[in-house]
């Protein structure tokens, strides 16, 4: 069986595990990319806007955070991409080799953070089911169990 079903098999306890995984990758990535003089300041400060929205989403009752970090790591897909191929002539040494490789591996990442945050949003987002009247928002008299009387006797389903 291919390793990424297996992967699919894992449940965790809390909910926001996968969040937690993909902010700690991201930010391992982003200080890889950010060691050498590869990357500019920008690339720091949109990687870190990112990061940023995932921690806050991880913590806020809101679905406002996740759908920022998912929209703006789309974005940093572009930019990404744009960095890689501008900086490509100032490769010099290890550090700039490994930025770039860092960087590279980055851009690799994002499309598939980009699907596990809207799955993870997905699955955050979708109403749990209650014993409550969706309509009025109370109980009907279906949810409560009523006393019978069998042959005399009290009985309580």
């Amino acid at each position: 069986m291919p390793i990424y079903l297996e992967f699919k098999k894992i449940k965790f306890k809390d909910p926001t595990t996968v969040l937690k995984i993909v902010v700690v990758i991201h930010y391992l990535l982003t200080v890889l990319g950010a060691l050498g003089s590869y990357n500019p300041f920008v690339y720091l400060f949109y990687n870190f806007v990112v990061i940023f929205l995932l921690i806050w989403s991880i913590y806020a009752k809101q679905e406002e955070p996740l759908k920022l970090a998912i929209v703006i790591n789309m974005c940093s897909i572009i930019l990404d991409a744009l960095y890689i191929v501008a900086m490509a002539d100032s490769l010099g040494g290890l550090k700039s080799s490994l930025s770039a490789a860092a960087s590279l591996i980055h851009l690799i990442f994002r499309p598939f953070s980009i699907l596990l945050l809207m799955k993870k949003d997905e699955k955050l987002n979708t109403p749990k089911p209650d014993t409550e009247n969706p309509e009025t928002g109370t109980q009907t008299l279906e949810d409560y169990d009523f006393p019978t009387f069998q042959k005399n006797r009290l009985v309580i389903t």
